[in-house]
């Protein structure tokens, strides 16, 4: 294990990379994380991590579903981006399982996104409860708007392994 210097130097590393809003009890990681990954390779997915590019994380209006709950942070555009672009990937912990299994710990469905299972061959998600990007901001579009304007596309590889882009699916707005 890294001795204290080490350590902080690694913490520093990784506060420079986090995107404003970031909640501090949750490890800022872009890297969607495969299962078992051990503590010196999520360090150093930590430290290369970089923030979404054209979004930035703030409060919801009041009148949004998610105002006044301890979901009232989301995802918003400060660029404009066409139908089709990708605007990076849904990041945290890849665990076997569906969100809604009851031998899972209950993330309540707020930051569990499940990839899907015709692609991958088995029921996984994709968990940013504890570590993740800006993707666990990303609100339901669900009292917000008619129909969404991303969707979440299961992608796997065999040398990349498995992960979750975001799709922009309507235009958005700056």
């Amino acid at each position: 294990p890294p001795g204290d210097e080490a350590l902080s130097e690694w913490e520093a590393q990784i506060a420079d990379n986090v995107p404003d809003g970031w909640p501090g009890a949750v490890l800022f990681c872009s890297v969607p994380l495969q299962q078992g990954v051990n503590q010196a390779l999520l360090r150093r997915m930590c430290a290369l991590s970089k923030p979404m590019a054209g979004v930035r994380i703030r409060a919801v209006s009041q009148g949004h579903p998610c105002h006044g709950t301890p979901f009232a942070s989301g995802l918003f555009a400060t660029a404009k981006f066409a139908r089709g672009h990708r605007l990076g990937q849904y990041a945290g912990a890849l665990c076997a399982g569906d969100p809604r299994h009851p031998t899972r710990e209950p993330t309540l469905g707020q930051y569990g996104m499940t990839l899907d299972p015709e692609e991958v061959g088995a029921a996984m998600l994709v968990d940013a409860k504890h570590v993740g990007n800006e993707g666990r901001f990303i609100n339901d579009f669900r009292g917000v708007a008619t129909r969404p304007n991303v969707a979440f596309v299961t992608r796997h590889d065999m040398t990349r392994g498995l992960w979750i882009d975001v799709q922009v699916i309507e235009p958005i707005s700056e």
